[in-house]
């Protein structure tokens, strides 16, 4: 199984560095304006355009040097090629011709915002018609390799970015989901398998979830034929105070559609209704009895849970539980917020973290409950570097973070971290994050089981949840208007997509 990498700036400098030492004056350029020749090629013939007029737009380093070698390679290949310096707007055509538009003004090398001249060319490209494919080299002009983030007001959004060596993880969360398109990634037969030193001071290189790491993940799960319910763990979720049941109902039924061998919810005022009348299998209870179950494999607290006394003395309690027994923990919603803002339920969680570092507690914020877990910061400063914000999270928490949003973030308390490239805005509704944990937990429950580590429940719950999502767009929906309850078969349908045997693909 082969990790996709993905690098940061400073490891991309130094494969650059390393290979050039090794290689003729110019020959990357060469190669990396050549790929992208050769890639934005085969991608307009795909989408009927063998012949047309395009724009490419130079920058004053090397990605416009990549650009001017791309734009002879897309001459060569039949197409008629303007190449005009970004920085003259009189220049830029007022044409409905064009079919295409290549930004190769900055890449990775862009560090402060843009200006003058720059942004008017990027307001150009923005403003093609729709029929204009727009196509970034390494990074769309504007958008910040390693975060994801604007650097400053504006930057390219591209149809396609054709970025070379290495993934930049700055593609694949926050802002550079929208802005980068299709992503395609050209080594320009560089041998990557030899570490380079990056810079010390920076995040350590990551990886991208994909298919291939999520089925093997997937694969304790597999279930042999004499097995039974209690193989399959039992799930404690505790949540749902006066007025907020729902919450906790749908993360229980979470757990049952990813398989859990029982599951049972604890409520902080008791239970509100004797059953669930769609799905009689959760098992109801008050939450001291829920978190009393000799058999509990896997705890969930926070969907629904309020910020009450209440609240924080069942959170107490399951952190006590959890610290004695070592039993897996999921903390999601309302418990961040508690453990945020208390000092005391702060100091359980680091003994638990102290007392089981082979089984971190899972901490699933959205933007703004991370922020809260530093104190002062605001969930605009989490976005401007959301892979940074999960590993300091994880990192001082002694934590597993899912850092919930466009691109989540999973980072490990010994400086590891994914990105998951999946999901829409169709999870933009109330309670999908309250189902994200309930089958994290019940993945948690089984997992366990088999002994393999909580991160890999994590990613392999963060992927069924959006790829969920994708499912119900794919069938025809528009994101506006799913429902939690219907996002549940669509992350199931994913979940046993996933645990199909490889010989069936």
């Amino acid at each position: 199984m082969k990790n996709h990498r993905l690098a940061s700036v400073a490891t991309v400098r130094a494969i650059e560095a390393h290979t050039r030492s090794l290689l003729p004056a110019g020959e990357l350029m060469r190669r990396a304006g050549a790929a992208a020749a050769r890639h934005i090629t085969d991608c307009l013939i795909n989408g009927g355009y063998p012949t047309g007029h395009i724009v490419v737009l130079v920058g004053p380093g090397d990605n416009g040097g990549d650009g001017r070698i791309a734009a002879a390679g897309l001459r060569q290949n039949g197409y008629t090629v303007d190449e005009i310096s970004g920085d003259d707007s009189q220049k830029l055509p007022v044409s409905n011709d064009l079919i295409a538009i290549v930004d190769a003004l900055f890449g990775i090398g862009l560090s402060r915002p843009l200006a003058g001249e720059w942004i008017l060319a990027v307001q150009w490209i923005n403003a093609a018609p729709e029929s204009t494919l727009r196509f970034a080299l390494d990074v769309p002009s504007g958008l910040d390799a390693d975060t994801g983030a604007i650097v400053g007001s504006i930057a390219v959004r591209a149809d396609l970015t054709v970025t070379f060596l290495a993934d930049k993880p700055g593609l694949h969360t926050g802002r550079g989901r929208d802005l980068a398109g299709k992503v395609v990634v050209d080594e320009l037969a560089v041998d990557l398998g030899t570490e380079l030193a990056a810079d010390a001071s920076s995040i350590r290189d990551g990886f991208l979830c994909n298919p291939a790491l999520i089925r093997h993940l997937a694969q304790p799960l597999h279930r042999s034929s004499d097995t039974h319910k209690g193989d399959f763990g039992t799930t404690v979720i505790v949540g749902g105070s006066r007025g907020m049941a729902g919450a906790a109902l749908l993360a229980g039924r979470a757990a049952l559609f990813c398989g859990a061998g029982r599951v049972v919810l604890g409520f902080p005022e008791g239970a509100p209704i004797a059953v669930d009348p769609n799905y009689p299998e959760l098992m109801l209870r008050e939450a001291s009895e829920a978190l009393g179950h000799t058999g509990a494999t896997a705890i969930a607290i926070g969907p629904g849970l309020g910020t009450d006394a209440t609240a924080r003395k069942v959170l107490a309690l399951a952190l006590e539980r959890s610290t004695q027994s070592g039993i897996p923990l999921v903390i999601d919603a309302d418990a961040l917020t508690l453990i945020a803002g208390n000092h005391e339920l702060s100091a359980a969680l680091a003994r638990r973290e102290q007392k089981h570092p082979n089984c971190p507690a899972i901490l699933t914020p959205h933007p703004l409950e991370a922020a809260r877990l530093f104190d002062s910061a605001k969930a605009a400063d989490i976005q401007r570097d959301r892979i940074g914000a999960a590993c300091r999270i994880a990192r001082e928490r002694h934590c597993i973070v899912v850092l919930k949003g466009s691109g989540t973030v999973v980072a490990a308390s010994d400086g590891s971290w994914w990105i998951a490239p999946v999901g829409n805005p169709a999870l933009a509704t109330g309670d999908t994050g309250d189902v994200l944990t309930g089958w994290i937990a019940g993945l948690l429950a089984q997992t366990i089981r088999a002994k393999r580590p909580p991160i890999e429940a994590t990613l392999l719950g963060v992927w069924c949840h959006g790829r969920g999502a994708e499912s119900w767009v794919e069938a025809g929906h528009q994101p506006s208007g799913m429902t939690t309850t219907e996002l549940l078969p669509q992350m199931r349908a994913v979940f046993h997509e996933v645990l199909r045997p490889a010989s069936l693909f």
